[in-house]
């Protein structure tokens, strides 16, 4: 099924996970035949602007496994269940990613992701953590490293890069939020990127909120707006799927996605 508009609240779970399933609550517009495992709250209706999907899952309130399970969540790589998060990170040269299984229309959006990450060792930090959306099917995983792993997709990203892998003309000091076009090369993907003025890799909560509007994206860290309506070159809705990547390549972070929210198309 295609959804015109969707709203999505979603932490990173949804699948089976180190035997762990998660609760999926739903909550507002919605279509029927979801795929929704029966015992799901699912209300139906319509908005303005098209069908709304709502969904809320937190697994901190799990305590152990819960059902029912929502299989439109898919996990890959080293990504696992890890107390109230997804830990998609904890060990050196590893992809961890977990990628919304329903097709949306990338038109205007907004974003907003709590992670944490936690560096063993504060002299060899790697690499960074994604929000990314692709046009068409959900990829196959990718590699570890300085790619996030993004390199080749088709569609965009915005990275928290822990690492500086190579020069480009927008080079800013690591840790640096970056908008990338992730149809190019590491060295020449990074349309804008700013570093972040704060520690990020102490263990705590920090949120990365993103702002798509008439092709000009806007990126902020804890409220602190770091890139403000930079106009994406070329950018023109399209239709495909999202998901959050991280990666540690030599150096190891330790990076969870605590949970997330994303509003797309017209949603009240």
């Amino acid at each position: 099924m295609r959804w015109e508009g969707v709203r999505v609240l979603a932490v990173a779970a949804g699948a089976i996970v180190g035997g762990c399933q998660l609760a999926v609550e739903t909550t507002g517009l919605s279509s029927g035949g979801t795929g929704i495992d029966a015992g799901a709250n699912i209300d139906a209706g319509e908005s303005s602007g098209g069908t709304c999907l709502t969904i809320s899952v937190d697994p901190s309130s799990g305590g152990g496994p819960v059902t029912p399970l929502d299989s439109r969540w898919i996990v890959q790589g080293s990504a696992t269940i890890d107390g109230p998060a997804l830990r998609l990170t904890n060990d050196q040269q590893q992809f961890g990613a977990i990628w919304w299984d329903e097709r949306v229309t990338f038109g205007d959006f907004h974003v907003t992701a709590t992670f944490r990450m936690q560096a063993p060792d504060a002299q060899n930090i790697a690499d960074g953590f994604t929000f990314v959306w692709v046009r068409g099917a959900v990829p196959a995983p990718g590699e570890p490293g300085g790619g996030l792993g993004v390199e080749g997709l088709d569609g965009w990203a915005v990275a928290i890069d822990l690492f500086a892998n190579h020069d480009h003309p927008f080079m800013a000091a690591a840790p640096y939020v970056a908008v990338l076009d992730t149809k190019k090369s590491v060295a020449e993907r990074t349309l804008v990127a700013r570093t972040v003025p704060f520690p990020i890799t102490d263990g705590e909560d920090h949120v990365l909120a993103v702002t798509m509007q008439s092709g000009e994206v806007s990126v902020s860290v804890d409220q602190s707006r770091l890139i403000e309506r930079f106009v994406v070159p070329g950018y023109a809705p399209f239709t495909g799927h999202f998901g959050f990547t991280a990666t540690t390549g030599a150096g190891v972070t330790i990076q969870r996605l605590v949970r997330a929210a994303m509003t797309a198309g017209d949603c009240p």
